[in-house]
Parts: C-alpha cells; structure tokens; sequence
C-alpha cells in the first residue's frame, strides 16, 4: 500500500503511542478487601505497565487453552489484541493481504471491547498507557482510510 504524507505521518505517530503505551502505568485494580494484602513483604502495586498487561493476557491465552472457563473468554480475547495489531501491521505491508485488512480491524476492535468489559466488571482503572495504547491502535486502524481518502482527493484534483 502507498502511502500519503497524511497517512504516513499517522501510522508513524500511531506506531509511536502504540509502543509508548508499553511501558507507562496502563491499569490500576481496587484494593484488596482481604487484611493480608495490605501487609509484609510482597505487597505488590496494583498498577501494571502496559507490557505487563500484556505478559497477563498472553498468560490467561495459554492458561485457557488448559482450563478452559467460559468467565475467561473476554481475557483471552484481549490476549489477541497485540498480535491481531502486529498482524494487520503485516496486512498493510503485503498488498496481497489488502482484502484481510478489514476482518483483522474488526477482530481488533471486537477484542477491544470484550478488553473494556473484563475491565469494567473488575473496576480496573484505565491510566496513560492504556489510553496511548489504543490511542495507537486507533491511528493504525485508520490509516488506510486516511491515504484512500488522500489518494481520492489528489485524483479528483
């Protein structure tokens, strides 16, 4: 696929926050109710980076594939979501792979929202990272449209 100077710029940006949100705090549970987890050594933080968050989900694929529990289906969907994006990356790399774009960002997106149930029903907090992640992931979706819309516009010029 060729790319605009637009769409250029956008997956550029896009690829930059996808990254960036890796590495900052991405997520914070509630506290513990049980006395037990508010003492001694271990007493771990409740906010994960997002490539913790990511170690987490591709742990919760593996352990479905085990144990398999219906409750666990929206944490194994948002396992996919890092490897559908480097997927779709491939797609808009390969112009054979141009008719898959659409179902990989449908999957994408799919997986996202079954990500903000899980997260919603635990009352996890949604910090920076998440936010530049899918922030990301959202300027990578929509680069093809933007260069299509370039390209429709320099040709009806």
């Amino acid at each position: 696929m060729r790319l605009s100077w637009a769409s250029a710029i956008s997956a550029i940006i896009g690829l930059i926050l996808f990254v960036t949100g890796f590495f900052l705090p991405a997520v914070r549970f509630p506290p513990d109710s049980r006395p037990e987890a508010h003492w001694g050594p271990g007493t771990m933080s409740h906010e994960f980076t997002g490539y913790e968050c990511a170690e987490v989900t591709l742990l919760s694929l593996a352990t479905f594939f085990e144990h398999p529990k219906a409750e666990a289906i929206p944490a194994v969907l948002s396992g996919w979501i890092n490897p559908l994006v480097l997927l779709y990356l491939v797609a808009c790399s390969l112009k054979r792979l141009n008719r898959t774009r659409p179902f990989i960002a449908s999957a994408i997106v799919v997986c996202c929202i079954a990500m903000w149930v899980q997260l919603a029903t635990g009352h996890v907090a949604l910090l920076v990272g998440h936010y530049f992640w899918i922030a990301g992931i959202a300027l990578l979706l929509c680069t093809p449209l933007i260069s299509h819309r370039s390209q429709r516009n320099a040709s009806a010029a």
